[in-house]
């Protein structure tokens, strides 16, 4: 019995292991004979190459991906299919008779060939050797729009626009057809597309544009531009079905599906709350109080002394020294106080206020801004750009303050102006190899290069540009933790939660860029982003705000998995986003983000408000999530929108976003103003102030409390006057801007002023026609429908408003405020700083007119790009400030320079 037992035990361990033994060995057949796919890329074919590897063989609508290879024609038997990739023209000169006659035999033993071709339109008489794999005899021009052959390929053309802009002509079409079947028909006996079966396997062809396509969605044109996904699509996946049908070896990495397709409440007609205009006042005061003032300098001579300074006072008590003794020679004492002399004192404190009585001059306030309101209002000093020119001292022997008490606050608690030459420091190699760190942008640094520039030069000779913010008053903040905190998460969290970041194109989770997506709908997500910011705030005590703002830009794209899809308006207004594949930009529609990303606001606010329950939460409205909700209501009461909005280079989207300004003013008690505003205008001579002065006007009275403007590019002989005018707007906003303009003009220019002021108010009409061609072309990476379809690249919209005879105007006008100032004093040299400027908008004009009426012929221009280079540098090297040529240059570089001969 036991034996029988045994017997039978040992039979059933047996069968089992017979069994493991069967599907081992049948897993390792199978997996051995997987092969992957060949990737032969014939010539011009670098762009269809790039996006076949981005989509068929990365494909977002499916979780096989199949694995390739590179592969230059030889032993076709190590792949299970060989997809080859030709651009134009059609001559398949890599297929020698060796080459051609092994494919032959490799397709006849059951391999497959994929033949891609993007709209090649001319190519030999013949396919010559290729004959026999495409099954066709020669090539003819075709030049109308195919026709589907194959109702298996029906879905490739349900849009019209696939005739229209892909399988259009002028393309060669495959004609004498011997056994290929057309897919795609280009007359009778002809295809762009087709099948030749030979012996146990097949050959499929097509040529038509994949790259170079055209869609009616509303986006910029350029060179790269693509049909959208909705088109190349059904295309893809059929050639995707074709490598499956070889039984390819597939990444057996975890892949998600990436769809964009909306899952989410359908959107909500909503008739806005209109924002309430605030019943503001002038902050500024003066009251006269009996007796005498105060005196700093009495006909030349010092009478005052600084006492009782601390340490966070001092710099602001030199700039006093400095500036009084430039005015009146005289150098005020920092020290103790002699008998009769005037005792100033310094206080910190919220607002400013300047009393002078009985022989004490007291500043109250923050140090600096006390000292400049104190020579602004009292000594009618100014400094209009950075630079010994730009500022504005007048001379005097004496320096007396009437007795009186002056009070002043600033109307916002932070008003930015971004300085485009104020960064973190980044490396940079000399010619000689050492590598020196300089607080400059990348793209200065690498232009540096390109044009021979020392940045070390470059550093000494705009040095000092700071102070300009300072003695402008600029400054101030809201007590803020976060907005940059995602940007340490693929460190910290990429490896324990690949699950919290956006899922991409590719169907992963990997995100290539410091901009860094996340999954907003995961609620793990939202709890950690709170308890961050809750971390934060406890080790800042007294922070007010919050921010959870998403990353700017970049090449990432929005999760698109179905948990945040189900937060998007499934019927919500579309908008045309792109994909970035290399140097394919194909375009697919898809609702805005505002819905998603003030939901996921909202949500980590609600989180957050558990531990800190009068934190306020600021929402970043912009890009694709800049106009309002479109159904999302449940929004905290205490949000702060930092708004991006605004253009004065294009009146269309200017309407537009002072529209969502009101609608978002009307759902937050506090906005924040933060455009991409004065970082434009491609350093011509524009003005912009009044519309400027309306803005700040309005944004003020409906809810700012706060403004931050990116960014400063120092062109202040160009653009300095827009700076100006709102470093003085954002102190007092309720200030008149023409006073603003005839102060400018007045206290820099003297008898030249009213020629200067005509100047401004022409530069103002260009700029006003510019902006209702709408010049500036505005481009968001997630949201194209925003761009100017019409716009032209460079600077030819600038060539069309800056005319010859126009800049002759403007000259003309600079020429008599020079001859109506002294010679050699402070204020023509100030006219000459203007000139300069103008000089460098008028050749680099001349430049690009001559360069477009080249049509293309530039080869030849190198040495007038050297000639230009030159005067540019003379100009730099004498007025630093007055064009930042390093910047500039960036965008010349790839605009002209490069096509001139001189790279």
């Amino acid at each position: 019995m036991q034996d029988s037992t045994f017997n039978k035990t040992k039979g059933m361990i047996m069968k089992k292991m017979y069994v493991f033994a069967a599907l081992f060995l049948l897993t390792f057949c199978i997996s051995a004979g997987e092969k992957p796919v060949g990737l032969w890329c014939g010539h011009d074919s670098p762009r269809l190459a790039e996006l076949v590897k981005t989509t068929l063989f990365n494909p977002q609508w499916s979780a096989e991906k199949i694995l390739y290879k590179e592969f230059k024609g030889e032993d076709p038997d190590r792949f299970s299919a060989v997809v080859f990739i030709q651009g134009s023209p059609l001559r398949f000169q890599q297929w020698t008779k060796e080459k051609t006659a092994d494919m032959e035999r490799y397709v006849r033993n059951g391999g497959t060939l994929l033949i891609l071709v993007d709209r090649a339109a001319v190519g030999n008489a013949s396919p010559g050797p290729m004959s026999t794999l495409l099954g066709g005899t020669k090539w003819v021009k075709f030049e109308g729009s195919a026709e589907t052959a194959d109702p298996a390929w029906k879905e490739c053309t349900a849009i019209p626009q696939v005739k229209e802009y892909m399988l259009h002509g002028p393309v060669l079409a495959l004609s004498g057809l011997k056994g290929a079947k057309a897919i795609f028909s280009a007359g009778k006996g002809c295809a762009v597309g087709c099948v030749n079966t030979i012996g146990k396997g097949k050959v499929w062809f097509f040529n038509f544009s994949m790259t170079r396509s055209l869609t009616p969605y509303r986006q910029p044109y350029n060179r790269s531009a693509n049909a959208s996904l909705e088109q190349l699509l059904p295309f893809l996946k059929q050639y995707h079905k074709i490598l499956m049908a070889a039984g390819p070896k597939l990444d057996p990495q975890k892949r998600e599906i990436w769809k964009p397709v909306p899952a989410g409440p359908a959107a909500v007609k909503t008739v806005w709350k209109k924002p309430v205009e605030r019943d503001v006042k002038p902050l500024k005061s003066m009251k006269k109080l009996s007796g005498e003032g105060a005196s700093l300098v009495k006909d030349g001579k010092t009478v005052a002394v600084i006492t009782s300074l601390r340490p966070s006072q001092r710099a602001a008590a030199k700039e006093l020294v400095r500036i009084v003794k430039e005015m009146t020679g005289a150098e005020i004492i920092i020290g103790k106080p002699a008998p009769g002399q005037t005792v100033i004192t310094f206080t910190d404190g919220p607002a400013v206020k300047i009393t002078s009585s009985k022989g004490t001059l007291k500043l109250e306030g923050a140090p600096n801004i006390a000292v400049y309101t104190l020579l602004h209002e009292f000594a009618g000093y100014r400094m209009l750009w950075p630079g010994k020119d730009g500022e504005v001292i007048p001379k005097r022997t004496s320096f007396e303050i009437p007795a009186c008490e002056f009070t002043d606050a600033p109307a916002m608690k932070m008003r930015t102006l971004r300085n485009g030459l104020s960064r973190g420091k980044k490396s940079w190699t000399s010619p000689t190899g050492e590598k020196v760190m300089i607080a400059y942008p990348e793209q200065i640094l690498a232009m540096c290069n390109k044009i021979g520039m020392d940045p070390r030069v470059l550093a000494k000779q705009q040095s000092g540009h700071g102070v300009w913010w300072s003695a402008n008053r600029l400054g101030g903040k809201m007590p803020t933790v976060g907005g940059a905190n995602f940007y340490s998460w693929p460190k910290k969290y990429g490896k324990a939660h690949p699950e919290w970041f956006a899922l991409q194109f590719d169907g992963t989770r990997r995100v290539k860029s410091n901009n860094v997506r996340i999954c907003k709908s995961n609620p793990e997500v939202i709890r950690c982003a709170a308890a961050e910011m809750a971390a934060q705030m406890k080790k800042k005590p007294g922070t007010e705000y919050v921010k959870f703002s998403p990353s700017d830009g970049g090449y990432d794209l929005f999760c698109m998995c179905p948990e945040c899809r189900a937060w998007d308006p499934s019927n919500g207004e579309l908008k045309t986003g792109r994909v970035f594949l290399g140097r394919n930009r194909p375009v697919f529609q898809y609702p805005g983000m505002t819905d998603r990303v003030l939901r996921f606001t909202a949500e980590a606010a609600k989180e957050l408000h558990k531990t800190f329950p009068k934190a306020k939460i600021h929402y970043l409205a912009y890009a694709n999530y800049l106009k309002p909700p479109q159904y999302f209501r449940d929004m905290p009461e205490n949000m702060v929108v930092t708004f991006v909005g605004l253009d004065y280079l294009n009146d269309d989207y200017l309407k537009k976003t002072r529209e969502y300004w009101d609608i978002w003013a009307g759902m937050s008690a506090e906005m924040v103003l933060r455009p991409n505003l004065i970082g434009g205008g491609n350093a011509m001579p524009l003005c912009y102030v009044h519309e400027m002065d309306k803005d700040i006007k309005h944004c003020y009275k409906t809810g700012m409390v706060g403004a931050d403007f990116d960014t400063v590019g120092h062109h202040w002989a160009t653009l300095g006057i827009n700076y100006y005018v709102l470093a003085r707007l954002l102190w007092d906003p309720l200030a008149s801007v023409d006073e603003i303009m005839d102060d400018y003009c007045k206290s820099g220019f003297g008898p030249g002023a009213g020629a200067v002021r005509k100047y401004f108010d022409l530069c103002e009409k260009i700029t006003k026609q510019l902006a209702a061609k709408k010049a500036q072309d505005i481009r968001k990476l997630e949201d194209l429908t925003e761009a100017n379809v019409d716009s032209s690249s460079g600077l030819r919209n600038y060539l069309k408003a800056f005319t010859p005879e126009k800049l002759m105007e403007l000259a003309s006008l600079l020429e008599k405020a020079h001859a109506a100032c002294a010679k050699d004093s402070p204020e023509q040299r100030r006219v000459e700083f203007l000139q300069a400027g103008l000089r460098f908008t008028t050749l680099r004009l001349d430049f690009a007119r001559k360069y477009h009426a080249a049509k293309g012929k530039t080869g030849n221009q190198g040495s007038e790009v050297d000639v230009l280079r030159a005067e540019y540098q003379k100009i730099f090297d004498k007025y630093p400030f007055a064009v930042n040529y390093p910047a500039t240059a960036s965008g010349d570089y790839y605009t002209f320079w490069r096509h001139c001969g001189r790279k």
